[in-house]
């Protein structure tokens, strides 16, 4: 006889359970890593705003140190520095505006700048065109005029130390927010591995099970006994050893109808 193929079923079972399984948690891989490459992007947002915040300081400084050498020794050649230092400064300034655009507070700030830099740039060029002129009298002019050219660069660093507090705090925010995204991907990772370890195991314990139960077993009709691994042995004995059942005898009412005869 054939044992019935309860195992096959187990075994499609296991396999559709674990498949579908798998493929919830690759979903949510796939979010998760999303998730923490959208974090990363934010994060790198945050580390470009604040160099070209400092760049914007330090062209400030190679503007002025190109304008006073300019002004102290008559030499023009320091307006190559000058005019270098002062274009990129509005390069920066236009790149800010394109990086701060989702943000209303420090797009506001980048206006201010823009503003006060106007400021700050025509003063100097100013200055650099009366010495180009050679006009003497106007440099010395000029030069009595930077100590209020000096409250414009105030301004304009509190401004950019305003603009690099806020993109600080953000970096720490989405810092924080990576960290958490890279945790949840971690986990969800963890989760299919051990789906897959699962999935396996399943999967090999339903093969072997199927294997075992679809095996024919040998019935001698005579002695009413089983071949099992080499010995006979009776039906009772036989599903005690294979599947561990308890037999109980007893007789059916067909059959004690049979053994009473008719009345």
């Amino acid at each position: 006889m054939k044992i019935p193929r309860t195992p096959i079923f187990f075994f499609g079972a296991t396999l559709v359970a674990f498949s579908v399984a798998l493929m919830v948690f690759i979903g949510l891989v796939l979010l998760s890593q999303r998730s923490v490459q959208r974090a990363t992007e934010w994060v790198s947002h945050t580390l470009e705003v604040r160099q070209r915040l400092a760049t914007l300081e330090t062209d400030l400084v190679a503007a002025e140190a190109g304008q006073v050498a300019v002004l102290l020794t008559g030499d023009q050649s320091h307006l190559t520095s000058y005019y270098r230092a002062t274009t990129d400064i509005g390069l920066t300034l236009r790149s800010l505006s394109f990086l701060v655009a989702d943000n209303p507070v420090q797009s506001q700030r980048i206006v201010q700048l823009k503003a006060l830099f106007r400021e700050k740039i025509g003063e100097m060029d100013g200055t650099v065109q009366t010495v180009r002129i050679g006009d003497q009298g106007g440099a010395l002019a000029a030069a009595r005029r930077n100590a209020a050219q000096a409250s414009t660069t105030a301004m304009i660093q509190d401004v950019v130390e305003a603009a690099a507090r806020t993109e600080a705090m953000l970096q720490q925010e989405r810092g924080t927010a990576l960290q958490r995204s890279a945790d949840r991907r971690d986990m969800v990772s963890l989760g299919m591995i051990v789906t897959l370890a699962l999935l396996m195991v399943g999967l090999f314990v339903a093969v072997k099970r199927a294997r075992s139960y679809e095996r024919l077993i040998k019935v001698c009709a005579w002695s009413k006994t089983v071949d099992y691994e080499g010995e006979w042995i009776s039906y009772d004995e036989y599903l005690r050893r294979r599947f561990n059942v308890s037999v109980s005898h007893g007789i059916s009412p067909e059959a004690m109808e049979k053994l009473g005869g008719p009345d």
